[in-house]
């Protein structure tokens, strides 16, 4: 063997000594320091007398937060291309809630801008027939207008507009029934001209 691969050896081995002599002080330095070393000759002297072990740490639990549940928004305009069905399953409601609730009488027929309220979870939805047998519906035709349809009815467009509760007239859609509110069975007296 060469001297130089000698000295390269041996300089590798005592470089290997001293890295365990250094990790064996810094673990006995670091028990030490945690109480965990022998005794000192002053414990030693005292019998009877313990010292307490240090409390291993604990950890501080970190807080999760609850998720708080995404409410569903109130109402949805429907888009080009939705289908009843398509939008009942976006929203985790059934066909039947969201016709009932809109008064749908066909389910085939909606229309892109329709405006939709949806139900709310566990919210209980009656079909949207009249309240009592006696009351009369008019189901919207292509072509109709709030207008049109009070003048063949013979009541006014606001008693329409307020039975059915008709914010916006120009959203009325082909399909949706109409209650008729009560006619006027008296025609209006003319007012007297100056």
């Amino acid at each position: 063997m060469t001297d130089a691969r000698r000295e390269l050896i041996f300089g590798a081995l005592g470089l290997a000594i001293l890295a365990v002599v250094a990790v064996v002080l810094v673990t006995q330095a670091s028990d030490s320091f945690l109480g965990f070393g022998d005794e000192s000759p002053s414990d030693a002297a005292s019998p009877g007398v313990t010292v307490p072990p240090l409390p291993s740490p604990t950890p501080t639990p970190t807080r999760v937060p609850t998720p708080t549940p995404t409410p569903l928004p109130q109402t949805y305009t429907v888009q080009s291309g939705d289908t009843l069905a398509l939008i009942a399953e976006r929203f985790n409601v059934t066909i039947g809630d969201l016709a009932a609730k809109n008064g749908i009488l066909d389910p085939n027929n909606i229309f892109a801008g329709q405006k939709l309220e949806l139900p709310q979870p566990d919210e209980r939805v009656t079909p949207a027939a009249p309240a009592g047998s006696d009351d009369e519906v008019y189901v919207v035709k292509a072509g109709d207008t709030l207008f049109a349809i009070a003048q063949e009815l013979g009541v006014t467009v606001e008693d329409l507009a307020d039975i059915n509760e008709i914010a916006d007239p120009s959203q009325l859609f082909v399909g949706r029934p109409l209650r008729i509110p009560e006619r006027q069975t008296t025609p209006p007296t003319p007012r007297p001209s100056p």
